[in-house]
């Protein structure tokens, strides 16, 4: 679905308009005069609504072990059952990416009274983190709970995308361009003045946020159904800024 908006309110208060003068320079065989060229400014927004058509789900394990090699085993051995329950829903094995592989040590919190003293090592943490993509929608929840069913222990979010942004990007960019004409438009009949073409036109950056889902792992892993998972929409928002040369 595709939106603009614009609100058809007062023309003094809507629209940000600026008449400046610029220099300019006519000349002609017989002498050489300097011409004021006045500058009408306007902006224009537009927004593309899109359904994502694809997901990244972030999901790790962790262990902790007196053992530094113990919890790095610990983790290995979980991780591995996790991939294949990953692929064996669906997800190809050049969609699974390793994004963090940490082993920390632990420390003994300090007494009161001996900060100055060495801090003691009382074991160590291990993780691995996955990113996954996933072009299937409807698979995410299955995928999530195949993840966790086979022993991961942290589930960072799934954030939900666009495999080819440029299509909306564009769009969005006609939108604001032909807001920001309309407007030009309005100002020119309402200030009886005419549009005498384009003199600069500015393009914004277009932004393109992504919605990320977070979850609850207790009660993720509690749910007995499928977790639900709604992609909704992504916005895409572009803006404009034109400056036509005007003439009474």
């Amino acid at each position: 679905m595709n939106s603009v908006s614009f609100c058809p309110v007062a023309l003094a208060s809507l629209l940000a308009v600026a008449l400046a003068p610029v220099p300019g320079h006519s000349q002609d065989t017989a002498s050489r005069s300097t011409d004021d060229v006045r500058i009408l400014m306007v902006s224009g927004e537009g927004e593309v609504r899109v359904r994502p058509d694809e997901a990244t789900i972030r999901v790790g394990v962790e262990a902790q072990s007196e053992d530094a090699a113990k919890a790095q085993e610990s983790v290995n051995s979980t991780m591995s059952k996790v991939i294949a329950a990953v692929q064996k829903n669906g997800v190809a094995e050049t969609n699974i990416q390793t994004t963090g592989l940490n082993v920390i040590p632990i420390y003994a919190p300090r007494q009161p009274g001996r900060e100055v003293e060495q801090p003691r090592v009382t074991g160590y943490r291990a993780s691995n983190v996955l990113r996954i993509r996933i072009t299937e929608l409807d698979l995410v929840g299955k995928v999530i709970d195949a993840a966790l069913e086979a022993g991961a222990n942290r589930l960072e979010g799934v954030t939900f995308g666009l495999s080819d942004e440029l299509p909306h990007q564009t769009r969005a960019l006609e939108l604001a361009a032909q807001q920001a004409r309309t407007k030009a438009q309005a100002l020119a009949a309402a200030l009886d003045v005419e549009l005498d073409g384009l003199h600069k036109i500015n393009a914004g950056p277009v932004f393109v946020p992504y919605p990320t889902a977070r979850f609850d792992m207790a009660e993720t892993m509690a749910a007995r159904a499928v977790t639900p998972v709604q992609p909704g929409e992504i916005e895409v928002r572009a803006s404009v800024t034109l400056e036509y040369r005007i003439r009474r």
